[in-house]
């Protein structure tokens, strides 16, 4: 998954990057429906993120590395334009909830504890399935033996809320802004 982000956008030559970090903040304890939020804010703080043109170059006398502005090496029209980081393939964390034969959306914590299992769905605004992640939240749901019909029906419900999900992605990035 290391063609998600397109890092050659964040390199100043083959040995120089920026180093990018993001901090999140969370009033109490972090739950799995908080996810998809999450990955929300990081896509928009990455849409929004321009960097400066840069020249790196490395001092002749001590060896270190030297950054300055393009502007101010090469005085020409266009050197002083902010560069955008692509994120065309940025994914988003989408949360559905698997319940008999329902499948449900933007779990509430509360709703999280109710289903008999979850599915973390990574997306990218083509729909394109990136990764994903199943599980039953409640252990005192799991009963001890699970008969074939109800692993198949299961099964039936993570393919279709995997299609439902990629069919839905482009809206979902476009309701949120994320286009």
């Amino acid at each position: 998954m290391s063609d998600i982000i397109d890092r050659s956008d964040l390199y100043l030559d083959q040995n120089t990057s920026w180093m990018l970090n993001v901090d999140v903040f969370l009033p109490g304890e972090l739950s799995l429906n908080q996810l998809q939020h999450i990955s929300i804010a990081i896509n928009a703080a990455f849409r929004d993120l321009r960097f400066p043109q840069v020249v790196v170059t490395q001092d002749q006398v001590s060896g270190n590395i030297e950054v300055d502005l393009l502007e101010n090496v090469i005085n020409e029209p266009g050197t002083d334009k902010l560069v955008k980081v692509n994120t065309k393939r940025s994914p988003m964390l989408v949360l559905v909830g698997i319940s008999n034969q329902s499948i449900i959306y933007d779990l509430t914590n509360e709703e999280s504890m109710c289903v008999k299992s979850s599915l973390l769905l990574s997306v990218n605004k083509d729909g394109e399935l990136l990764g994903l992640e199943l599980s039953n939240l409640s252990s005192a749901r799991v009963e001890s033996e699970v008969d074939i019909s109800t692993s198949t029906a299961i099964v039936g419900m993570i393919e279709c809320a995997i299609e439902s999900v990629s069919e839905k992605a482009p809206a979902i990035f476009e309701f949120y802004e994320l286009v």
